[in-house]
């Protein structure tokens, strides 16, 4: 490879890749869209705290929330004027329309949606938006597994890379932490009350913490976890899991993801002290006043963690 720079040219249109500008002006550039999908007469759209939610923006995604056809269908076609009009590309390849129902089925008319006169938005049973996995009938259990196939990506490269003779255990942990657990807690803030972890900790005091680590054992990502403290300490597959923990010192993962969950939650009680006008302070509000199962847990997991 030659060393050399080439000759200096111009940028005359937009920036460099990477530019740290870059977001701040395309957040200029995309404003007006949001005034005019919130102007739109008739729409029909979820509310949180009683703040009305016709979108979600974040950089060049867009996702775009309705009660009904009729009011999905003038947003989308409102979003194909404003692109008309400034020039910009809608990927239909990664487009499509997802109706959350309980039933879990496709419905028909989620099949109905273009964009433009000519483009039919494909329908589907799950989306991944942000790196988390939603289903039509608002389930988690697809993105928890989606997380554990990564994992186990993760952990068998792992395994291909480190030679257990020339490193310590400790040193194997602390890759498992840098390299793995960031990818298998992925949004846990998100999914995690939807699993049967925080059920598991919150449990009456009439369980004991033998039977909870058993429960929590069970678990896809704890499964995992396990597999490589077996692996790294040289132990049969089927070893007893409470005296691998005790004997590499390490928790139980689920204890780590409520943990953080809580410190989330602990957040989102300070930003509605405040009256916090960001979206996720009313989130937190709506979630609490629909008095969602696992929110009378809270108290319960926080004295226990």
């Amino acid at each position: 490879m030659v060393k050399k720079l080439s000759a200096c040219f111009d940028v005359n249109a937009g920036t460099e890749q990477g530019h740290p500008l870059s977001p701040e002006l395309f957040k200029c550039y995309i404003y007006e869209l949001s005034l005019q999908i919130n102007a739109l007469p008739g729409v029909e759209s979820p509310q949180l705290n009683n703040q009305q939610i016709t979108h979600l923006l974040w950089a060049d995604d867009l996702v775009l929330l309705a009660l009904n056809k009729v009011s999905l269908q003038l947003m989308i076609d409102q979003l194909h004027i404003f692109c008309t009009n400034w020039g910009l590309i809608v990927n239909i390849k990664k487009t499509a329309v997802i109706v959350f129902n309980p039933s879990g089925r496709q419905l028909l008319e989620s099949k109905t949606f273009t964009y433009g006169r000519s483009i039919v938005i494909p329908s589907v049973k799950s989306y991944c938006y942000l790196g988390t996995h939603f289903t039509i009938c608002g389930s988690m259990k697809l993105n928890q597994e989606q997380l554990r196939i990564k994992g186990l990506r993760a952990y068998f490269s792992l395994k291909k890379t480190v030679d257990l003779s020339s490193i310590s255990k400790e040193a194997v942990f602390k890759l498992f932490d840098a390299l793995i657990l960031p990818v298998v807690s992925y949004g846990s803030q998100v999914w995690l009350p939807y699993t049967n972890i925080l059920n598991n900790i919150c449990q009456k005091k009439t369980q004991s913490d033998k039977d909870t680590l058993s429960q929590l054992a069970n678990d896809s990502i704890e499964r995992l976890h396990l597999s490589l403290l077996k692996w790294t300490t040289g132990v049969n597959k089927r070893t007893s899991n409470i005296p691998i923990w005790g004997d590499t010192g390490r928790y139980p993962l689920g204890i780590q993801l409520t943990k953080l969950f809580l410190d989330f939650h602990n957040r989102l009680v300070l930003l509605d002290r405040k009256n916090s006008p960001q979206i996720v302070r009313h989130a937190f509000v709506e979630q609490r006043n629909l008095e969602l199962t696992f929110v009378p847990n809270i108290e319960s997991a926080d004295r226990r963690i």
